[in-house]
């Protein structure tokens, strides 16, 4: 009896065979399953790379940049594989930060980074903007390519102007209603979307800023009649639609037909296709009268602009034609004077003969070579030409003794004596002078004897 009494209790204080107890073992298990997986998850998320400041460091000191972690305004954390934004604290300076290509799922530990400008967070596991009403100074906001439904988060974001939300989870207008409280935003990519109602248009038209604007890949591109036409019309400011800009031409087109249909918009183009002939026409047209002024200008400035300029001009060329006929004049009296200089000093034929004799013991055979410094002091003389002889100037021979005469003419004989020149020393020139000047005083000796 007591051992029964003890199994029954055992069985009791269990509570496996209650019938209640059975349930409360399945929840039980349940619980401890799910906390095993979140341990795994957990495990699993603890086990990828994490943003540390050992890797923040090598990083920058790959990517060349400063190792003092407030002295950089780039970081590049970008196909790392971080699956949280962690350890950012000391970075207070970050201009531009990279995060794309990970496995974040939550924007998250950006508080430092006031001055931040440029986040980019796309091809990443992002589901909701978040944790960004610090960031005052950012321009650019890249989260493409996430699990977005619904922007928000952003509005007070002041200077933001470029959003690209592209590849995301949008559908309905409610999703995008907060970009009108986005006044900044100019550029906006909200492509290959989920959004259908063409009443988005209205959201979109709040924007006064908005000068880009991308929708390819959305059903409401197909939905919307006219679709070019009609956000060209109702977006005024907007400059570049989808993948192609928005002319000047092309926007008056768009207005003509949201006036009065196809046939307006023919006449607008019609209208424009004639606007520009005659703009080009008018270009042209300036050209020339550019270049007409141009040439009018260089002639005014070639030509003289006044008659005293004539005159004067007129003066200076008689003056200069009077100082070349004095030139002229005086070179020619230069001539006449020097001519009868030489005239009247011609010398006779005994002193040119005797001259000859004194300079050729000093200098010897050959041309005579004045020495003066100043070619001022080279004065021109004439050599006079052999003068003809007469009957009369010849001697009287009757009385000359012939026979005296031609033995003395017989016994001498004249040998000219040829020595070659050549760039020979001081000595040689002066022992060939000694022998010229002997054979000269020879010949005269025999002719004196002879006369």
């Amino acid at each position: 009896m007591a051992a029964h009494s003890e199994g029954g209790d055992i069985s009791k204080s269990s509570g496996i065979h209650a019938p209640g107890g059975i349930l409360e073992a399945g929840a039980e298990l349940k619980r401890e399953a799910r906390q095993l997986k979140q341990s795994s998850l957990q495990e699993e998320t603890y086990s990828m790379p994490r943003i540390t400041r050992k890797l923040l460091k090598e990083l920058c000191k790959q990517h060349k940049l400063y190792y003092t972690p407030s002295l950089n305004d780039t970081l590049y954390l970008h196909s790392k594989g971080f699956s949280v934004i962690e350890n950012l604290e000391e970075y207070t300076d970050l201009k531009c930060l990279w995060l794309a290509n990970n496995v974040l799922q939550r924007i998250e530990n950006l508080d430092a980074q006031i001055h931040l400008r440029c986040l980019y967070l796309q091809h990443n596991h992002i589901h909701k903007l978040e944790n960004l009403e610090h960031l005052r100074d950012l321009h650019i906001l890249n989260v493409s390519n996430n699990h977005i439904h619904i922007i928000e988060n952003i509005s007070g974001l002041s200077d933001l102007s470029t959003l690209d939300i592209a590849h995301n989870k949008l559908e309905s207008v409610e999703d995008i209603e907060h970009l009108r409280h986005c006044l900044a935003i100019s550029v906006l990519d909200l492509s290959h979307n989920l959004l259908h109602d063409p009443k988005i248009l209205s959201v979109l038209e709040a924007m006064p800023d908005l000068r880009v604007l991308n929708l390819m890949g959305n059903e409401v591109v197909k939905k919307t009649p006219n679709y070019r036409k009609a956000v060209i019309f109702r977006l005024k400011q907007l400059t570049f639609l989808d993948d192609r800009p928005v002319f000047p031409k092309e926007r008056a087109c768009a207005e003509a037909w949201a006036r009065g249909g196809l046939e307006k918009e023919k006449e607008q183009w019609e209208f424009q296709v004639k606007m520009k002939v005659q703009k080009r026409l008018k270009g042209m047209e300036m050209i020339r009268q550019k270049a007409l002024e141009r040439r009018r200008l260089r002639e005014e400035t070639e030509a003289p602009t006044s008659p005293e300029m004539v005159l004067l001009d007129a003066h200076e060329e008689l003056l200069d034609n009077l100082s070349e006929q004095e030139d002229e004049d005086k070179n020619q009296n230069d001539v006449k004077r020097g001519e009868v200089c030489s005239e009247n000093r011609k010398p006779s034929p005994r002193s040119l003969l005797t001259k000859e004799d004194d300079l050729g013991t000093a200098h010897g055979p050959g041309p005579l070579v004045t020495e003066l410094e100043d070619e001022e002091q080279l004065e021109t003389i004439q050599l006079l030409t052999n003068r003809p002889l007469h009957i009369d100037d010849l001697p009287d021979l009757e009385n000359v003794e012939l026979e005296g005469f031609t033995e003395s003419s017989s016994q001498q004989v004249f040998k000219p004596k040829i020595e070659v020149i050549s760039g020979g020393s001081d000595d040689d020139e002066e022992e060939s002078a000694l022998d010229w000047s002997e054979d000269r005083s020879l010949s005269g000796s025999s002719q004196n004897s002879a006369f």
